[in-house]
């Protein structure tokens, strides 16, 4: 098959604003292109340039960030490609700046005219499905990965709408739409009612490279961290923002060093609520328990899940949670406050804190740091979500579409 998938690419193949999304849409297109298909991503968040596109590890990567020039120009000057720019806009609506819808579905069209993909597979539900619904000239069949309600549920009031309004009209025009997990399917029934009777759907969990996360000897790795031999070390690792609650997290690490615990804590990530952390962790007097280091680099990040004792994950909401299954497979146990978390965590690996208040995210630490886990057990679990178990599922419904589509 030729498998064009329109999705973010990781920062060490050109992207920026990178995320979980990258992570899963590379891991996709290099375990489809190990396969023997063949593979492109159309990038948005990468820029255009020359060569164009370029390919890293049998995927094409075709740049689709600041597409212009005379390859714009020319695209541009097709009347079909004008049709769908307006289609686009007129979809996406006027809030979004005719300039970038131009340029993105003048990208999609030449991407999907250079690769002629079988089947296009889109890792969003809402701006960059508009687009290649808009740009897909040639009738190749669509599927979707709805990875979150994110877009509706975490944004600003004056976007909400908008945005939900999209998200519906989106899913309304999909025939094919892959949720990541069970909450997120039951969710998007929730939030856009009736939206997908129409449409064939599928439950696909996020799967993970397992051959990059693996335990490490766990006093060379405290060593390295520099943790103590009698610190209970705490981890959390991911962007400092409001979603994923980290001054929940700092005021139950407050109430546990209040009862005497020796917990040691490392905040891996950046973002906007940095300077508000650090004013919680001095006004609670945690300014040599608590470090914030800022973005780690991946061959680090082994050394923190297989040194930490508990990997924290207090999201008011996860669609999935990679990380977790990142920290399992060091043999990490996991304490966690989103819904999905029982989905896929099992109890022997974690616990699950339905409850965003500290005192209750303390009582689940407590719990964890008094537990004796199986390291070993928790990692043999979560090496089910391996992408060579799990690609198969992907193959097969790629298939399953083309054969309904023919």
């Amino acid at each position: 098959m030729r498998i064009l998938q329109i999705a973010p690419v990781p920062r060490e193949f050109g992207g920026v604003d990178t995320g979980g999304i990258a992570t899963h849409a590379w891991g996709l297109a290099t375990s489809l292109s190990a396969l023997g298909h063949e593979v492109a991503v159309l990038a948005h968040n990468r820029d255009h340039g020359e060569p164009w596109p370029e390919t890293y590890n049998g995927v094409k990567v075709y740049g689709g960030r600041s597409f212009g020039g005379s390859v714009r120009a020319r695209r541009l000057m097709h009347p079909s490609t004008v049709k769908a720019v307006l289609e686009a806009r007129r979809t996406l609506g006027p809030s979004w700046k005719l300039r970038w819808v131009a340029s993105a579905v003048a990208a999609c069209c030449e991407t999907i005219e250079a690769f002629r993909p079988d089947i296009i597979h889109v890792h969003a539900v809402e701006g960059r499905f508009t687009v290649a619904h808009a740009a897909n000239l040639y009738g190749v069949p669509i599927v979707a990965t709805a990875h979150s309600t994110h877009y509706v549920e975490f944004v600003e009031d004056g976007v909400k709408d908008d945005n939900r309004a999209l998200v519906e009209r989106n899913l309304h025009d999909a025939t094919d739409v892959i949720f990541v997990s069970k909450w997120v399917a039951e969710r998007h029934e929730q939030v856009f009612p009736g939206a997908l009777d129409h449409a064939h759907t599928v439950i696909l969990p996020n799967p993970i490279d397992a051959s990059v996360y693996a335990p490490v000897p766990r006093a060379a790795a405290r060593e390295r961290l520099g943790m103590a031999d009698g610190d209970i070390f705490l981890l959390t690792l991911g962007n400092l923002i409001p979603r994923k609650d980290p001054l929940t997290f700092i005021r139950a690490v407050g109430i546990l060093r209040s009862r005497g615990l020796p917990v040691r804590v490392v905040m891996v990530g950046s973002g906007p609520l940095k300077a508000e952390m650090e004013a919680l962790i001095a006004e609670l007097a945690l300014g040599d328990v608590i470090r914030l280091e800022g973005h780690a680099p991946q061959e680090a990040i082994n050394d923190y899940y297989s040194a930490a004792d508990v990997y924290v994950f207090p999201s008011l909401m996860e669609t999935w949670g990679l990380a977790a299954v990142e920290a399992m497979l060091c043999g990490c146990p996991v304490v966690g406050t989103f819904d999905v978390m029982p989905e896929v965590v099992p109890e022997y690996a974690g616990v699950f804190v339905p409850s965003h208040e500290p005192v209750d995210v303390a009582a689940g630490l407590t719990e964890a740091i008094e537990r004796d886990w199986d390291r070993d057990a928790i990692r043999s679990f979560a090496l089910g979500y391996d992408w060579k178990t799990q690609v198969g599922g992907f193959e097969s419904l790629y298939r399953d579409i083309l054969a309904r589509h023919q």
